[in-house]
């Protein structure tokens, strides 16, 4: 593989409320475009957080300037997006899915970093019928029988049997002081998003003390998705290697998760072919890099000789035992892909120092 066309989309705005970018994500539309999101903020989890979006008419090369088009205010609370991520539906509506976060309470982090709880937070979607130009207002997914918070983990999916799915993952409140757990799961919708009656759970625990999230998933031509988890133990505060799930054709039922070998935390998998995959991941260990790698039989094994680094970061942090502390330090990761054609993907992610990053996309080359 081959790292080529790299692009800056965008930089965040020192002083502003564009100053850091995060969590970002991609998808390509039917008629060619490529539209990126991103959270943008004073601060990585400060309470001001809202979506960007971007545009590309020619692959990348070129980006149009930030719409930050959704408010952030809902159901009368104060509160801020964490995540945005759009889909195409086969009618060519636009659906955004995005995590809102209720910030109501004054001074409260997202994280409390004694307990490992987070502030409310659910699933919410948008829709756009001119293709992003404008968007409706907020509305909720209903995730009964799952609690909150529940954060979303990646794009509404588009089900080979005609329906949408919401992946999110379900975790612990604010202040409980309850063990840290996570449970993986999507609802399913078949009228667009209006109503969601369908529960799927993917991934709990491990075993032990050792919990799968950050999901992120990918369908293959069948009908079949594989899905790829950062892995910690809770006990310990340490990562444990990425760990991958799959599921049947029509996405219902999910095999336990299994270990890939590969040291790493949030992986995103981009589908080539029912057995080729690429797999773009994170470390923040003592090599704090971006990197890719391949598998040639769907998943089972990873190629270690094919891997080639997206991005190196040179420390700029002190590193924190505390996980929820060092989640707010870390200044770069999130990569995203998605298939060009049958030798080439592109793919985003955010990077900087620091509170101050930027959006950044690339392209991997690669012999079909």
């Amino acid at each position: 593989m081959k790292l080529c066309d790299s692009k800056l989309i965008f930089s965040g705005l020192s002083g502003t409320r564009t100053n850091t970018v995060s969590f970002s994500c991609l998808t390509r539309l039917r008629n060619g475009q490529l539209l990126s999101t991103a959270r943008l903020g004073s601060g990585k989890d400060t309470a001001d957080g809202n979506i960007g979006i971007w545009r590309s008419d020619d692959n990348g090369q070129k980006w149009s300037d930030v719409l930050m088009p959704l408010t952030t205010s809902f159901e009368g609370k104060n509160g801020c997006l964490r995540t945005g991520c759009v889909t195409e539906l086969s009618n060519g509506r636009l659906l955004m899915s995005c995590a809102w976060v209720d910030r109501s309470v004054e001074g409260r982090a997202l994280y409390n970093n004694k307990t490992g709880g987070l502030c409310e937070m659910f699933p919410v979607i948008s829709y756009s019928d001119d293709g992003g130009c404008t968007w409706s207002p907020l509305q909720r997914v209903d995730l009964f029988p799952v609690a909150l918070p529940s954060a979303l983990t990646g794009p509404t999916l588009v089900l080979s049997d005609g329906g949408i799915a919401c992946q999110f993952e379900s975790q612990k409140t604010w202040d409980s002081a309850e063990p840290i757990y996570n449970i993986s799961a999507f609802k399913v919708s078949y009228d667009e998003g209006d109503t969601w009656p369908e529960y799927v759970q993917i991934a709990g625990r491990l075993g032990g003390d050792t919990v799968c999230w950050d999901q992120r998933i990918a369908q293959f031509p069948s009908g079949k998705m594989i899905n790829l988890f950062w892995s910690y133990n809770t006990v310990t505060n340490t990562d444990q290697t990425i760990h991958m799930s799959v599921s049947n054709e029509w996405s219902r039922n999910w095999s336990k998760p299994i270990d890939t070998g590969i040291v790493g935390q949030i992986a995103c998998p981009v589908v080539m072919s029912e057995l080729h995959v690429i797999m773009l991941y994170v470390r923040r260990d003592k090599k704090r890099q971006i990197l890719a790698r391949q598998s040639f039989d769907g998943g089972k094994t990873w190629d270690v000789s094919s891997e080639v680094i997206i991005y190196n970061q040179a420390q700029d942090y002190d590193d924190s035992s505390n996980l929820f502390d060092a989640m707010n330090q870390w200044s770069y990761g999130h990569p995203f892909g998605i298939k060009l054609s049958d030798h080439e993907i592109a793919m985003v992610y955010y990077a900087g120092k620091g509170s101050y990053t930027s959006l950044n996309f690339c392209k991997i080359y690669f012999k079909a």
